[in-house]
């Protein structure tokens, strides 16, 4: 790479278990328009992907087989398989589902008392109850297990059930050659990770494709080491910089690997959380799935993104860093909208997962694009000085005076900032394309597992058919 490119395509893909198989249907609209359509094989797609949880899945899918062909061609027909290869008959999609006198009758029920669930929604219903609470679970993602809770001797949980992934281990093995190394220089799309550090959640944790720019260190400007006293660029920091205790650095070796990916995926009763070791505190952190803080990682994109070419190369010489401006294309998984008011059991469960996972990003979003109106700002009004007989001395002792009565706001590290800090390396968002799955009336609190064969083949087949509604008034660009 000769240059710092003037812009770049980000693609976020939201968490949400099976409904990940709607994002491999957006996947495939969009493969379709750029590759089919276009008659184009070696269009390029995405520079970035970020997902959460099962997006993190998909996105690992998608970059895995492009470090392997080289190329996106076919990708999207491996996303699909990858989600079609989860999905599970159940016994109550052959009672339900394929028999019409039940089905017929279980609508007619429907029709005369509103309050009892339709045929679809019994069948998507007992089938997650099947995934979630036998020994059958999702053969090729988990298994659930029961435990006894004797703690407090409450007759009313003495026991509940937590889950083996170690089938999705094995799974992921199938479709992805770990670990996930990535390159921009050799022209390789980014895979960017989010998971939640249970011990302390102050900020989420990105994990990452690309190989850092520089060692980690810490406030002090110590670097740090791993166990034997060595260090690499393959490494996630996060916490708060500027309080040693609480600044966090975990090591993983030669790129993103499994641990890393599973990180991101595994909910709050998974038995298998992977643990990784913090370098400056030495302690063990173990990780829950990043959609109990970023189940939507725009900023954490954001922030990697800046932060990734801000201490590149070609940027050395560079009076303010330059970043290239990104086009975003984010699929929501989890509708914010909702036509009626939830009012028994299931339906109060399935809103409250949607007001916990939705896209809390609208207002960073904003933010975003207020930023960059006031970077232009500053720019044009550099520009005029210059233009109006300003010295450039004179210029370069405004910007990098850090001054603590006029700037209120510190660095990361907690020092004084400057006014070049406030531009450097900010870009601006010059697209953002936004995809919403909407609840249909007979939606699921289990929604998320319902690995069934009907559920994933109409999630992928509603993904599509919505991408490409969406597509059709804004195209990708």
């Amino acid at each position: 790479m000769s240059t710092i490119p003037a812009t770049q395509r980000a693609l976020v893909l939201q968490g949400g278990g099976a409904l990940g198989a709607y994002e491999a249907g957006v996947f495939k609209a969009i493969y379709d328009r750029i590759f089919i359509e276009a008659g184009n094989e070696s269009a390029s797609l995405f520079d970035v992907i970020a997902g959460t949880s099962a997006g993190a899945l998909s996105a690992a899918v998608l970059i895995n087989h492009f470090v392997k062909k080289n190329s996106w061609k076919d990708s999207a027909d491996k996303l699909v398989a990858f989600w079609s290869g989860l999905k599970t008959i159940t016994i109550a999609e052959m009672i339900i589902g394929m028999n019409a006198f039940v089905r017929n009758s279980w609508n007619y029920l429907h029709a005369i008392n509103p309050n009892i669930a339709s045929a679809e929604a019994a069948r998507r219903f007992w089938s997650s109850f099947q995934f979630d609470f036998t020994n059958l679970g999702v053969p090729k993602a988990y298994v659930p297990i029961m435990e006894l809770n004797y703690k407090f001797f409450n007759p009313y949980s003495l026991s509940y059930w937590r889950y083996d992934y170690t089938r999705l281990r094995d799974y992921l093995k199938d479709f992805i050659d770990f670990p996930i190394m990535t390159s921009s220089d050799e022209g390789q799309p980014r895979l960017l990770v989010v998971s939640t550090d249970v011990q302390d959640y102050s900020s989420p944790v990105t994990f990452d494709s690309y190989e850092k720019m520089q060692d980690p260190k810490t406030k002090n400007n110590e670097l740090v080491t791993d166990d034997k006293g060595q260090t690499t660029r393959w490494y996630s920091e996060y916490g708060k910089d500027d309080v040693k205790q609480e600044k966090h650095v975990v090591f993983y070796d030669g790129g993103l690997g499994l641990d890393q990916l599973i990180a991101s995926a595994l909910g709050k009763y998974a038995l298998d959380h992977p643990y990784m070791e913090d370098r400056i505190t030495n302690t063990q952190r173990q990780f829950w799935d990043g959609g109990y803080l970023s189940n939507t990682p725009l900023r954490e994109l954001i922030q990697a993104h800046r932060a990734y070419w801000m201490s590149h190369p070609l940027n050395a010489k560079n009076k303010i860093k330059k970043v290239p401006d990104l086009k975003v294309y984010i699929v929501d998984l989890h509708a914010i909208t909702q036509k009626t008011i939830p009012s028994d059991l299931d339906s109060i469960d399935d809103r409250e997962h949607d007001i916990l996972f939705h896209n809390k990003t609208r207002y960073d979003e904003k933010i975003a694009a207020v930023i960059a109106d006031y970077v232009s700002l500053s720019e044009e009004l550099i520009f005029l000085a210059r233009k109006n007989g300003v010295s450039e001395s004179k210029i370069d002792r405004l910007l990098d005076s850090p001054d603590s009565k006029k700037l209120k706001s510190r660095k990361r590290d907690g020092r004084p900032r400057a006014y070049r800090d406030l531009l450097d390396g900010r870009f601006k968002i010059i697209k953002l394309w936004h995809l919403e799955r909407k609840d249909d009336p007979d939606t699921i609190y289990g929604k998320f597992t319902d690995f069934s064969f009907r559920s994933i083949d109409n999630l992928i087949r509603d993904g599509e058919r919505d991408a490409n509604g969406l597509l059709s008034k804004t195209p990708i660009d």
